[in-house]
């Protein structure tokens, strides 16, 4: 019997490498949530990104909709992005509330330390906001 017939939406705050990532992996392996990524997505979507807001709204447009998609299908999202910024928090809230799902957020509170030297060797750039 299913207790919870509602899916969930987790949404994850923190710096970049403050380990939203790793932790969306682990949420959407144990509990079989779709993990969208935005930073795998966008490099999928376009060949040399530069991380522009025409080239964020494209993303996001995308990804919002597959999220109220696979939710309005009973599917669970762990949507991995920079969610640092209420705007951007709440656009997602209104889309889980749409589609009856439970909202999760999630604030990661890594050291700035800590995520600063995660992220600096990587190769990707990093944005305040999912809206560059």
């Amino acid at each position: 019997m299913n207790i919870n017939p509602k899916p969930n939406l987790y949404l994850l705050v923190g710096y970049p490498g403050s380990g939203k990532t790793t932790l969306s992996k682990y949420i959407s392996q144990k509990t079989n949530a779709v993990h969208l990524w935005a930073d795998q997505e966008r490099q999928a979507m376009f060949d040399f990104p530069s991380h522009s807001k025409k080239e964020s709204d494209q993303l996001y447009n995308i990804l919002d909709k597959k999220t109220s998609h696979l939710l309005a299908n009973g599917m669970s999202v762990v949507f991995d992005t920079n969610f640092n910024y209420f705007s951007d928090r709440q656009l997602l809230r209104e889309i889980g509330q749409k589609n009856n799902a439970n909202n999760l957020l999630i604030w990661l509170t890594t050291p700035k330390h800590i995520a600063k030297a995660r992220a600096l060797p990587s190769s990707r750039n990093i944005f305040p906001s999912r809206h560059a």
